[in-house]
């Protein structure tokens, strides 16, 4: 199988993240990824970035077609202007008119400014949001993009790994199934000769003459029940399948319909085999193919 493909094999497992820095503020995004059957979105962000949530998911879902998505937003602001001072102007008022006859009785007793706006509920400082989105929304696109572009890396990084093991294990399974289609058809020619000689042997002390044809019938019938050809056929018609599949990612699910089809076809093989060395095989096809299993089930 050709590995160059327009889409890299990625795993759903990732991490990435970026940074970006300057006398404003500090923003650090960080994304992770782990396996999911869809597309699942997490999104956790300080309020005054909750707003670009639409945009940047639609900037993930572009390049990202399966897993579940994590993403975390930090921020610092070292900037004051981008902060607003929210003053409770009746309540100073109140306070104001209150003191104000202490301060005539006292004239020693000053009002400080300073004292009163360490009042609780007095005065506060908060972010300013419109300046904030304003200002330093490309910043911070940027700033995600470069987590996303860390994020689909470390997947393709980790892809590559998975398709490697998926074609040395598939490889393996193929030579396997190759080996036992020969064991299949000599096994049989062996049980066909062995039960004949047998049924011929405890039918000869039988009074009446026995049919040959349908000595002959009883023969064919259980090794129809014992043959599996079919089932081998379709087995190596479904890992020629998988290759063609692997080469056109993303394709984790569908692979996934495959393996399972796979399963089915060499529990019929297990079924069907009535020989020790043959059942061995098989259960080691069946190793395999469950190895595949999981292997695919982190394919995006």
């Amino acid at each position: 199988m050709n590995a160059e493909s327009r889409f890299p094999i990625r795993s759903m497992t990732g991490f990435g993240t970026a940074d970006f820095e300057d006398s404003r503020w500090h923003l650090n995004i960080t994304i992770r990824s782990v396996n999911h059957r869809y597309f699942d979105w997490n999104y956790l962000a300080p309020i005054e970035w909750q707003f670009i949530e639409p945009e940047v998911r639609r900037l993930t879902r572009e390049r990202i077609h399966r897993g579940s998505i994590r993403v975390t937003v930090r921020t610092r602001y070292h900037d004051p202007d981008l902060y607003a001072i929210q003053t409770h102007e009746t309540l100073l008022d109140t306070l104001t008119e209150a003191f104000a006859p202490h301060i005539e009785k006292y004239p020693g007793l000053h009002l400080q400014l300073d004292g009163l706006m360490r009042l609780s509920g007095l005065s506060f400082i908060e972010l300013d949001e419109r300046t904030v989105q304003k200002e330093l929304v490309p910043t911070f696109v940027q700033t995600y993009r470069k987590a996303l572009d860390a994020l689909i890396q470390a997947r393709e990084t980790e892809g590559q790994s998975l398709l490697n093991a998926l074609l040395r294990d598939l490889e393996t399974v193929e030579k396997s199934v190759a080996q036992l289609i020969q064991a299949w058809s000599a096994t049989l020619e062996k049980y066909r000769t062995a039960w004949f000689e047998t049924l011929r042997t405890r039918v000869q002390n039988l009074a009446d003459t026995v049919d040959e044809n349908r000595l002959y019938q009883e023969i064919a019938i259980g090794l129809q029940r014992m043959d599996a050809h079919e089932e081998l056929d379709r087995l190596q018609a479904h890992f020629d399948h998988f290759r063609q599949t692997l080469a056109h990612p993303p394709c984790g699910r569908k692979l996934d319909f495959i393996v399972q089809e796979c399963l089915r076809e060499a529990n019929t093989l297990a079924s069907k085999s009535v020989d020790p060395g043959i059942s061995r095989t098989v259960l080691e096809i069946k190793t395999l193919i469950d190895r595949l299993r999981e292997q695919v089930q982190n394919l995006e």
